[in-house]
């Protein structure tokens, strides 16, 4: 039983004794109002029985009722606890008639008394259990009401069964035992007066006694639910959960409602003491340890609401209670699972860890080796180096592993001193048998030192083929470019002698591989490499830069000597190589430049043999080009272009010129295309077909091209006439692979209708990879725009471009139009052409129309639509909202400089 229990106990007793008293008074003032029409008395001696005979069996009754730990009263004794307080009620009221000493003869009727007698029993069974199991006032008021209409029903019922017979000539006496009803009363208003004031007190110091209890219970719970990092929770002898707090249920998952009430079993996943008989609802044997220890402590697999479980360190303690018997147990649970991993990932990580480790302490003996430092140094299991010297243990190891330490001493391999002095880096130790040890020392406080060992032979290994496979070509086996790099580097420096730099190219080596596969190509390229490894002098190197291109360089000290080791490698390709089941001839350009007469640095040098390899290869059948100085001009032009195209844009050094695209028959306007122009600023005016190349080569051709389609887009959709604007698009752009989604991001920004855009593609631009080149321009045709073959007849025409592109034009180039007024061969092809692209449906447009002659002669064939000088040079793009003439009538062309 808790201390609030016992007190409430003893609170309800001492209750019970002023209820006695209570009930003593109102029986005696209700006496006082009692006339029977004779002058009384009351007898002292049976008046104080009387309230001593109530006080006693109502506070038996109470004890009755009160008594037991469990709190719950059944019927039977609430029914005794009635009688008790009915019968001390009944004799009572009997005892106080009987101290009555008036001038006449009492006689009871025996109904009235036995009615009395139960109706002050009655009443007070639904009163103690209302004072028992109360909540709140209205409770006690009904259980205060039902205990006064006991007292009442048996005073009047009693009284109605009272008959005096006055007895002629007696009255009462006075004497020492009797007192007169006036000092009755007195007496009975101070003793009420005093038991109410007693009441209060009582009252008032019990609600405060309470109110203090509550308040340390509060503050009590509220520090334990504080308490987050750990569990705690009371059991009481049973095994039962009484309290919970917020520790708990983070770490079990379980709420107050959840789990109070239950068997703390249900917390574990296996029993904590093996021999705890947890299903019996009894007393498991860890809470008989905890009570006869006053404290146990476990670690044990604790269990979760979820099912999971974890690694609790739990400390049971006992509560006692005011008898001093055990009430309850505090039990503290610890959520250990992450350091009890932690210790067992430790010993598993120094058991299984890749290195070598030992200890040495204070004394420099050994305290700890792991397995991996036995197999390290080959030690048997039974080999005791436990406690040996750092000097002993150096040699049982040597010996045992069958080498010794070279370029140290033995007793320095696991010293202290070294190993303290080196601890921020590791040592290597070299042994006999290509072996090396990696050690690393760190000092330990307090003296002591401990060591990590490895064993770094493989990974030298490694090192070492990784060294070579960097600085030289894995198909080939020869140098590769940083090798040649650093190798011509030390003969430019070393030798007094001239120094050539050599650059070979194979020729149409991709047609090999494409026909042939790259497992041949490759077995070519060893082939190749082997031959000039082997035609190269001793002092000269010979490297693979990558691909199909070789590079060397050679000392010598006259051209004769040049002359004789060039045709040597010239050589190296006249005869056919056999690949297999496949014999063919490999063709090769070389580049020389020569050091000091060209550079004295190797970049340079390796560049300008580039260059006329370069050179050599565009002079097909040169073989050897050597550097000339011509060379490095028009390389030089064509880096300034490539630098100069980098920001040209971001400058805004480009424009567009738009030149007139005119309907044949009827001399009307049709639309224009877009052509660009670029004005370096120190270049001056820059041709498209210098830049454009270069562009496409650099990839700048992207940010420019975007630029073209907005700018033209632009200024088209400010027309008053529909006409259209054509551009040029890049093969570039082409497989550029959102070129779709740029297209018709441009349209709809500029507003520009998509049938009013005709895009212009090159035959040579989209026979690199059709079926990617198809895919686009089947997704740019869905936007609704024009797609235009543009320079006809010059790349690779055919059928089967017509047949499987979306093409809606066909733009004959301008080359056909230069002598056909004088050539029937020129006009029958632009015959055919045009008869082709009436077969098909598809427009014909003649590009280079400089003379009325051509225009007379392309009207004749048949051809629908021109361009060039004779209906208007390029020029700017007219003001928004200008309506441009027609030629028809007009005695010379219409340029756009007539309508600017």
């Amino acid at each position: 039983m808790n201390d609030r229990a016992y007190w409430a106990r003893r609170a309800l007793l001492g209750a019970a004794a002023v209820s006695g008293f209570g009930i003593w008074a109102t029986h005696f003032i209700a006496m006082m109002g009692y006339d029977p029409g004779v002058p009384v008395r009351y007898d002292v001696p049976l008046t104080l029985l009387s309230v001593t005979v109530v006080v006693v069996l109502a506070t038996a009754g109470f004890a009755l009722v009160t008594s037991g730990t469990s709190g719950k009263v059944g019927l039977p004794r609430l029914t005794c606890g009635a009688v008790l307080i009915g019968l001390g009620i009944s004799c009572m009221h009997y005892l106080g008639m009987a101290a009555l000493l008036a001038p006449g003869k009492m006689q009871w009727e025996r109904s009235f008394v036995v009615a009395s007698v139960a109706l002050s029993i009655l009443p007070m069974v639904p009163a103690l259990a209302l004072t028992l199991r109360r909540h709140g006032r209205a409770s006690a008021v009904a259980a205060a009401t039902l205990m006064t209409l006991a007292v009442v029903l048996l005073h009047f019922v009693a009284m109605a069964g009272l008959d005096i017979q006055p007895v002629a000539g007696v009255t009462p006496t006075t004497g020492r035992t009797d007192m007169p009803p006036e000092a009755l009363a007195a007496i009975v208003a101070c003793v009420t007066l005093g038991l109410l004031a007693m009441a209060a007190i009582i009252l008032i110091a019990n609600r405060r006694a309470d109110q203090a209890i509550e308040s340390g219970h509060r503050e009590f719970r509220a520090m334990i639910n504080a308490i987050t990092d750990c569990a705690i929770y009371l059991i009481d002898p049973r095994g039962r959960i009484l309290s919970w707090n917020a520790g708990a249920t983070r770490m079990f998952g379980y709420t107050p409602d959840d789990i109070i009430g239950h068997h703390a079993s249900r917390l574990q996943a296996q029993p904590i003491w093996p021999e705890a008989d947890l299903a019996s609802g009894g007393a498991t044997d860890g809470l008989a340890v905890a009570a006869n220890t006053s404290s146990c402590s476990d670690v044990s697999l604790r269990l979760r609401a979820d099912g999971s479980t974890f690694w609790g360190d739990s400390t049971l303690e006992p509560i006692q209670g005011t008898d001093a018997r055990i009430a309850a147990f505090a039990c503290v649970v610890r959520d250990v699972s992450v350091a009890r991993e932690n210790r067992l990932h430790l010993d598993a990580a120094l058991e299984h860890m890749h290195h070598g480790l030992v200890v040495f302490d204070g004394e420099a003996r050994t305290r700890l080796v792991n397995r991996q430092f036995r197999e390290l140094w080959h030690l048997p299991d039974q080999e005791r180096v436990i406690a040996t010297h750092y000097r002993d243990l150096a040699d049982i190891c040597l010996r045992s592993a069958h080498c010794e330490a070279t370029g140290m001493r033995a007793d320095t391999l696991f010293s202290q001193n070294y190993a303290v002095s080196h601890h921020t880096a590791a040592r290597t130790v070299e042994l006999h048998g290509d072996r090396v040890i990696s050690i690393t020392g760190r000092p330990m406080p307090g003296g002591g030192w401990v060591l990590t060992l490895e064993d770094i032979s493989d990974r030298r290994r490694a090192e070492a083929r990784l060294s070579h496979m960097a600085l030289h070509d894995s198909l080939t086996g020869l140098p590769n470019r940083s090798s040649f790099i650093s190798g011509l580097t030390k003969a430019l420096g070393n030798s007094d002698d001239r120094v050539a730099v050599i650059v070979i190219d194979l020729d149409r080596f991709k047609d090999l591989n494409d026909s042939q596969g790259h497992q041949i190509g490759d077995v070519a390229l060893r082939a190749v490499a082997a031959r000039l490894r082997d035609a190269m002098p001793p002092q000269g190197s010979v490297a693979r830069f990558g691909g199909d291109e070789f590079a060397a360089y050679l000392p010598f000290r006259s051209m004769d000597e040049l002359h004789a080791a060039l045709a040597r490698l010239t050589a190296c390709f006249s005869a056919a190589f056999s690949l297999g089941d496949l014999a063919c001839i490999v063709d090769a350009s070389i580049g020389v430049s020569i050091s000091p007469t060209d550079h004295t640095q190797p970049t340079p040098l390796t560049a300008y043999a580039d260059l006329a390899m370069y050179r050599a290869k565009a002079k097909f059948g040169t073989g050897v080009c050597f550097y000339e100085s011509s060379m490095n001009a028009a390389a030089r032009r064509r880096n300034v272009i490539a630098a100069g195209l980098r920001q040209a844009l971001a400058s805004n050094e480009f424009s567009l010129v738009y030149q007139v695209l005119t309907d044949l028959p009827s001399g009307q306007p049709i639309g224009y295309e877009a052509l660009l122009r670029w004005e370096h600023p120190t270049e001056g005016h820059v041709s498209p077909a210098e830049f454009i190349p270069i562009a496409e080569s650099t990839g700048d051709i992207l940010g420019i091209g975007e630029w073209v389609l907005r700018e033209a887009c632009t200024t088209a959709a400010g027309w008053p006439e529909p006409y259209r604007i054509a551009v040029n698009l890049s093969g570039v752009q082409i497989y550029q692979s959102a070129i779709d989604q740029l297209i018709a991001k441009v349209l709809h920004a500029t507003g520009l209708p998509a049938d009013r855009l005709e895009l212009e593609i090159t035959e040579t631009a989209i026979i690199e990879d059709k079926t990617v080149a198809l895919d686009m321009l089947r997704r740019i045709k869905a936007l609704g725009v024009t797609i235009a073959i543009d320079d006809f007849g010059t790349g690779h025409s055919s059928l089967g471009t017509l047949h499987a592109f979306p093409i809606d034009k066909i733009k004959i180039d301008r080359s056909f139009l230069l002598d056909a007024i004088n050539n029937a061969q020129a006009q029958a092809i632009i015959r055919t052409v045009v008869a082709l692209g009436q077969s098909l449906d598809i427009p014909i447009l003649a590009e280079g129309v400089e003379t009325p002659d051509q225009a007379e002669m392309l009207q004749r064939l048949g051809c629908s639509q021109v361009q060039g000088y004779y209906f208007g040079r390029p020029g700017p793009p007219p003001p928004p909202g200008t309506r441009l003439p027609t030629i028809v009538g007009q005695s010379r062309p219409v340029t756009m400089l007539d309508v600017a």
